[in-house]
């Protein structure tokens, strides 16, 4: 793939290659979670890796009219979730605009290794880290690793904020 360069903000030239490395690949990983023969078989792997023998899952019944909203959903919530890091980070250090999109791209990378790592509920531990590394690329690494806590108490405060909205909005279905 060719090196795509883009003029920024301030007039820097911006690098989105990594990005567009996501996209050609996003295609590949939809298809290969949508195939019932490739989820079957790593589902497999994973309970052999983790020596669980009953059944995780035996099918996702997702009818294809949802696939692509949900996609624009996790889209957003990626979009939504990096670019309130970015703007907590440049709330700390001055950082240019056109480091956004390379902030929501350290996001989802940290969120995709805590959410490979079955080792790890949820990830705690494993997006901190790979977030404070890949923050410390382009800031020093005490303020990352500090960036990486306040982030993760940010995120669990909004998610603990939803979930109360939710319980308190919803009506029993039984």
């Amino acid at each position: 793939i060719a090196t795509v360069l883009t003029f920024g903000t301030f007039g820097e030239v911006v690098n989105y290659k990594g990005i567009l490395w996501a996209f050609l690949f996003s295609p590949l990983l939809i298809f290969a979670f949508l195939n019932k023969t490739f989820t079957s078989r790593a589902l497999q792997i994973f309970r052999n890796i983790t020596g669980k023998r009953k059944e995780i899952l035996l099918e996702v019944k997702l009818p294809l009219k949802w696939v692509f909203p949900l996609c624009f959903a996790f889209l957003g919530r990626f979009l939504f979730l990096g670019g309130a890091l970015f703007f907590l980070t440049r709330a700390i250090i001055p950082l240019e605009f056109s480091l956004f999109p390379v902030f929501i791209g350290i996001f989802s990378l940290s969120w995709l290794a805590g959410y490979v790592t079955f080792f790890s509920p949820g990830g705690f531990g494993v997006v901190e880290i790979s977030l404070a590394f890949l923050l410390s690329l382009y800031v020093s690494f005490p303020i990352a690793a500090v960036l990486a806590i306040l982030f993760r108490i940010a995120l669990l405060i909004v998610e603990i904020l939803f979930l109360a909205i939710v319980l308190l909005t919803v009506k029993d279905r039984s």
